[in-house]
Order: C-alpha cells, then structure tokens, then sequence
C-alpha cells in the first residue's frame, strides 16, 4: 500500500512538472511572437520612412484593418463611422 502511495505521489509530482514545462515553452513562444512581431513593425516603419508610397500604402492598410477605438487613436487614425456617438 506504501509503495503505491508513492507512486501516485511521484506520478503527481511529475504532473506538476510537466504542466510547469508546458507553462514556460508557451510563454517563451509568446516572447519569440512578440519579439518577431516588433522586429517586422519596425522594418515596415524603417522602409515607410524611405518611400512614401510604401508609407501611403501601410497607412490604408492599417486604416482597414486597425479596428479597436484605442488602437486606431494610437497610431493617428481617424474613429469609425459610429465610434463615439454615444
């Protein structure tokens, strides 16, 4: 009876690690995400600086696109048809 008792105490342990494992790959994928996701932005910027066609063309990209009111007011773009008529 001991040495089951020991066992589903090792088995939790393990558990415990495993799920800790998991917890720390998924964030390390967040970072790397968020990280790829800055570099890119600022390339994008980098090139807009240099060509204003490419900045011309990101700016109404990101006007179709960018949705969220606060988001939107971050980058200098005007509200939505509807946004603020409360």
């Amino acid at each position: 009876m001991q040495k089951l008792k020991e066992l589903e105490q090792r088995i939790n342990r393990l558990d415990q690690e495993k799920a800790a494992l998991r917890h720390q790959i998924s964030k390390e994928k967040r970072q790397g995400d968020a990280k790829r996701k800055i570099l890119y932005g600022i390339a994008a910027l980098s090139l807009a600086e240099q060509d204003s066609a490419i900045l011309e063309r990101l700016h109404a990209y990101l006007d179709r696109t960018v949705k969220r009111p606060n988001d939107r007011e971050l980058l200098g773009l005007p509200a939505l048809e509807g946004e603020g008529d409360d």
